[in-house]
């Protein structure tokens, strides 16, 4: 009853262990016929896993109007998408069914929403993070903004409370990586823009506003964890 049961290349899979560790539920292959990575998973209330990732697959299994994937844990597809030229790393999910996403895209046409923040890359040829939140079908984006500066940014981490806000943090070598008046730390530190410092933001619920955005580190910095 596996949705793939058969490895074809470099696949993602996901399994589910009994909550002693005993015995095996399910298990899964998910991918196409190249190389597919899932970067990470959330179990949402009602038994289904979410996950991001990404793939070099042009045949990963996609379902009609829907933005990325989601498996339950009968082993049935509920809905999968691309979403071009991007890497999908971390993924939450909310109470009310929706997830966000947060990753890195090198996509000049990105879906921004109307509204969102930053509906546009910043600068050629260089890739900017992006936080997205689908409806609880996987039909349509709720927001998709762009959060970036002159230099490539790397999301690393994500999380949401409880009224919705996500919050992320990554790193970047941009001097112009947008941030918030009043800030911790408004301005990148020395020795700008040679090495990667930390970043944190935090959006608004609609993806419109940031709440806060700062640089937070010196030299070598790089945050991982919120």
């Amino acid at each position: 009853g596996a949705l793939d049961a058969v490895r074809e290349s470099g696949e993602g899979f996901v399994s589910g262990l009994s909550a002693d560790g005993s015995q095996l539920n399910y298990s899964t292959y998910f991918g196409g016929s190249l190389i597919d990575s899932i970067r990470d998973a959330h179990l949402m209330q009602d038994g289904r896993i979410t996950i991001c990732g990404a793939t070099t697959s042009d045949d990963l299994p996609v379902t009609p109007g829907c933005l990325d994937s989601t498996i339950q844990a009968s082993n049935q597809l509920v809905y999968s998408t691309f979403l071009p030229d991007c890497s999908s790393d971390r993924i939450v999910a909310c109470p009310d069914g929706s997830v966000i996403v947060a990753g890195t895209s090198s996509n000049a046409n990105f879906p921004a929403t109307p509204g969102a923040f930053q509906s546009a890359p910043a600068s050629a040829g260089d890739s900017d993070a992006f936080v997205l939140r689908l409806n609880p079908t996987g039909s349509a984006l709720m927001y998709a903004t762009l959060l970036g500066g002159g230099h490539s940014e790397y999301f690393n981490n994500l999380a949401v409370d409880s009224a919705g806000r996500a919050t992320i943090i990554g790193r970047t070598r941009a001097s112009d990586f947008p941030t918030t008046a009043g800030s911790f730390l408004p301005n990148k530190p020395p020795p700008a823009p040679l090495l990667d410092d930390l970043i944190v933001t935090q959006l608004d619920v609609d993806g419109s506003r940031l709440i806060y955005s700062t640089y937070l580190g010196g030299v070598f910095s790089c945050g991982y964890y919120v």
